[in-house]
């Protein structure tokens, strides 16, 4: 007769099913990744990392990089870890602070064309 101890340890255990296997992130391009942020901030203001993440499907750390270009972390009260884009990315266009020269080659073109 086996002990009982023993008859445990020679059972077969089932296997195991496997779990949601780690799947790791890959980089999207930056200006991809740019647009991509600049459309999320169009449908919704403010954005927590963990949404942000989910929608764009980059790496934290990567986002993280990239946001801070952008967008400003709140630190403090009602908006306490979210995200939220800088003044002059907000409205539709940047501000001519942000990119002179292009701004001014586009209203050189298009002072061009109605002329």
């Amino acid at each position: 007769m086996l002990h009982p101890y023993l008859i445990v340890f020679t059972q077969k255990t089932k296997p195991k099913p496997p779990q949601g296997g780690f799947e790791r992130m890959a980089h999207m391009p930056r200006n991809q990744l740019l647009d991509l942020i600049f459309q999320l901030f169009r449908d919704q203001p403010i954005w927590g990392i963990k949404p942000l993440r989910d929608k764009t499907r980059q790496p934290e750390v990567y986002l993280k990089e990239v946001l801070s270009e952008v967008a400003l972390l709140h630190r403090s009260r009602a908006y306490n870890g979210l995200w939220e884009l800088k003044e002059n990315f907000r409205g539709e266009g940047v501000s001519v602070s942000i990119c002179p020269d292009r701004f001014l080659l586009f209203l050189f073109v298009a002072l061009e064309l109605h002329l």
